[in-house]
């Protein structure tokens, strides 16, 4: 209904236009449609603006790192719109929606295996931010030092990318609490990332 469609239509239905992500062999960024434009991320880290009826690119806008989490849009001060997303690197962004030019960048988490995987909320002009990691691929070397990272939810200001608070989803800080058979230290506690999108309720 919200397409104006019938169940009828759907088999009836023709590519109108496909846009090939350049040097990619897949996607993971759920694309997000507003004003008539496509916002989606990339494995590359590259983030796109696509024209919704042409397929063709409004502007580009290079990550440190890879974006796997959808892209959230919300309107700022004086009329004007804003993109945040978060980076597979721990990293926040915001940009600005009609020219993809940089808002601001902060370090959400830095930890080695930082890693933004869930969608980022808007919400009274503030941005809500999951942190997540893949601690366990650094954990499979003999020598790293199992485990500290702490999953977290990040709030900033939309505007001047201030950070308000930070709660870890585990308090306790990480401390050596044994060892294994070969002597290395095991540290907690750890883990509980969050790997979805906040939910926010009013």
């Amino acid at each position: 209904a919200a397409a104006g469609m019938t169940a009828a239509e759907i088999p009836k239905l023709k590519l109108k236009w496909a846009f090939a992500f350049p040097g990619e062999t897949f996607v993971e960024s759920q694309p997000t449609v507003v004003g008539g434009r496509i916002f989606v991320g990339s494995p590359s880290g590259v983030v796109y603006a696509l024209d919704a009826k042409s397929g063709c690119t409004h502007w580009t806008f290079a990550a440190d790192a890879a974006v796997k989490a959808p892209v959230t849009i919300a309107a700022l001060e004086g009329g004007r719109f804003g993109v945040f997303f978060g980076d597979q690197a721990g990293r926040v962004y915001s940009l600005d929606a009609a020219d993809g030019k940089l808002r601001w960048k902060k370090i959400g988490d830095d930890h080695p295996s930082a890693r933004v995987t869930g969608g980022v909320q808007v919400f009274e002009n503030r941005l809500y931010v999951p942190m997540s990691s893949l601690e366990e691929a650094l954990a499979m070397d003999v020598n790293y030092r199992c485990c500290v990272f702490r999953g977290s939810i990040l709030a900033y200001d939309i505007n001047s990318g201030e950070r308000f608070w930070k709660a870890y989803t585990i308090e306790q800080e990480p401390n050596q609490a044994s060892q294994d058979s070969h002597g290395k230290p095991m540290i907690g506690p750890s883990g509980a990332s969050a790997w979805s999108a906040v939910t926010i309720d009013e």
